[in-house]
């Protein structure tokens, strides 16, 4: 890898297929030019560091459409999140006040402590609301973030549940990963904390195999879980590309590489 890779920062464009919608495409550049192209095309692009890259990215591969979600939350149109002093919700319990806001969304709450402010996302549902404690609400405006007019949350057995999402993909899924750079070896270290889940992830780069498998090794990458496939091809070349069943997978995921002096030859 380059030494100058640092004076770089990704550019990474999260974006659905608008040709398929089971099948999403996650992309990652470093040129400027290609970052306004896509910008151009409708298409959110966000400058963030390489943990944060592959956390967004395994997010968007596990999880249809969130790249729209992402994209709204990173945007000043449509949904926005708020924070909310509610001193007559103090003293309940959080799993009471989830069902508590038909026009928004119970996020978590932030609580001051020495001096400092603390997100608790995704609180348990036994947590209780404190005295200074804001609520975090995501509302298409603040006057949306009010409490159901009427409301009073239950307590005791009454209390609703702990939301929880079915695994994303039954079976397993079965990702394409065209090409490799410094993102590669954190995106699966991600995967691999998904316990509960299993991945079959194909890395398809011009990068010998031996190199990559360095790269884990030296990032201290055990890819639990997750059955890795190295195969060596060009995507640019079409006998390499048609070696591929595109259509078996799930996600294709593309890794701009940081192995070229150019940013357009990276990308």
């Amino acid at each position: 890898f380059r030494s100058s890779w640092n004076a770089w920062a990704p550019s990474t464009a999260l974006v659905e297929s608008p040709f398929d919608r089971g099948l999403r495409f996650v992309s990652s550049t470093f040129a400027a030019s290609i970052s306004r192209t896509l910008r151009r095309s409708c298409f959110r692009v966000e400058k963030r560091s390489i943990r944060l890259v592959a956390r967004l990215m395994t997010q968007t591969l596990r999880r249809p459409g969130l790249s729209a979600v992402f994209t709204e939350l990173l945007s000043q149109e449509g949904n926005e999140l708020y924070l909310r002093e509610l001193p007559q919700l103090v003293g309940y319990r959080v799993g009471a006040l989830r069902q508590g806001f038909d026009r928004a969304v119970f996020i978590g709450i932030v609580r001051k402590s020495r001096g400092r402010f603390i997100p608790m996302l995704d609180p348990p549902s036994d947590l209780q609301l404190g005295e200074g404690d804001r609520l975090v609400l995501l509302a298409r405006d603040f006057e949306s973030s009010e409490p159901t007019a009427g409301f009073q949350p239950r307590t005791g057995d009454d209390e609703s549940e702990e939301p929880r999402l079915p695994a994303p993909h039954e079976g397993g899924l079965r990702i394409l990963a065209i090409g490799w750079n410094q993102t590669a070896p954190e995106l699966l270290r991600e995967l691999a904390q998904y316990e509960n889940e299993h991945f079959r992830l194909d890395s398809f780069s011009t990068l010998p195999m031996g190199k990559r498998e360095v790269s884990l090794e030296r990032r201290g990458v055990e890819p639990n879980g997750i059955e890795l496939r190295l195969l060596e091809g060009d995507a640019t070349s079409p006998s390499d590309l048609g070696r591929l069943d595109l259509s078996s997978y799930n996600s294709i995921l593309l890794l701009a590489s940081d192995r070229f002096e150019s940013e357009h030859d990276s990308d």
